[in-house]
């Protein structure tokens, strides 16, 4: 079994643009990513994290191989890259709108939504129940009066009524549909609306209006269901792999794809007990909604 290779090409660290890295890490599963190898010619598709790397010109004159250009912020194409580009990456999604069926969004500050899926509020309820937790378990985070251990954040998130969060695990709670409170700095910096996705409240105020929002089921699902459509534009980096592979006519997702790929790599046996006991575990966890990839 063989995954389409896809090279990449850079002119800096690929640490230094972290929504890329989120991206690439989100394709894995799908393709082989290598860098540039001269003894290994063959690729499918080249994706190029600026328009700075040295090998742009040589692919973009290349008519044989797909090629996907990541821009700066506020960068605009040239004509040649806008033609010749099967995806342009950006990192809003106004810009990926602005480029039309070319673009895709991926912010710096987005993640692998498999990871997080959304759980709606009647589900978040019935699980709460089950584990004998209050009808309005709230999780306050960020504001100095945390309730619970980073350990247990992300389970706390995908079970509470309503959350008081900012910062970085506010991507996860969009990511999950948690009805959410937020402070300002972090309502701007991840481009969520005070009463659209989120609340906005500052201060102590954030855990008294999560609270309140956790008494109003209609409005918490409202905003529960908003956040996760705010974050797959541009904040989810499996949306935006599969939007860039299905531009490049790639493989539909799959999760077991990679699994028989790398059993492949080890000589291992296709009707071995222990390849298809692992095969079918996989498949099994992917149809339960519990498949959860490697995440940056």
């Amino acid at each position: 079994m063989t995954l389409p290779i896809v090279e990449v090409h850079s002119d800096r660290g690929i640490t230094e643009r972290p929504g890329i890295l989120a991206l690439l890490y989100a394709m894995y599963d799908r393709c082989e990513l290598r860098a540039h190898d001269p003894q290994r010619p063959a690729v499918w598709a080249r994706l190029m994290t600026s328009t700075n790397v040295v090998a742009m010109s040589s692919a973009l004159h290349d008519p044989h191989v797909p090629v996907v250009v990541a821009l700066e912020p506020a960068e605009t194409p040239s004509s040649e890259v806008a033609d010749r580009a099967a995806a342009l990456i950006v990192d809003t999604s106004e810009r990926a709108r602005d480029l039309g069926e070319k673009g895709v969004a991926v912010s710096d500050l987005a993640i692998d939504g498999a990871a997080h899926p959304p759980l709606g509020t009647f589900n978040r309820a019935r699980r709460r129940a089950q584990l004998g937790l209050p009808k309005g378990f709230v999780v306050e985070v960020g504001f100095g009066t945390d309730t619970v251990s980073d350990a247990v954040l992300p389970s706390a998130l995908s079970l509470a009524a309503a959350v008081a969060v900012r910062g970085d695990c506010l991507v996860i709670a969009l990511a999950l549909g948690t009805p959410i409170v937020t402070d300002a700095a972090s309502a701007q910096r991840y481009g969520v609306r005070d009463g659209v996705e989120v609340v906005v409240a500052d201060g102590a105020a954030a855990g008294s209006a999560a609270r309140e929002l956790a008494g109003d089921e209609r409005r918490a699902a409202r905003l529960g269901r908003a956040a996760t459509i705010r974050f797959g534009r541009g904040l989810d980096a499996r949306a935006a792999a599969t939007s860039v592979l299905a531009r490049l006519g790639g493989p539909a997702p799959s999760p077991t794809r990679m699994l028989r790929h790398r059993l492949d790599e080890l000589k291992t046996p296709t009707l071995d007990d222990r390849a298809l006991h692992a095969i079918t575990a996989c498949a099994d966890l992917a149809s339960a909604g519990a498949f959860m990839p490697a995440r940056r």
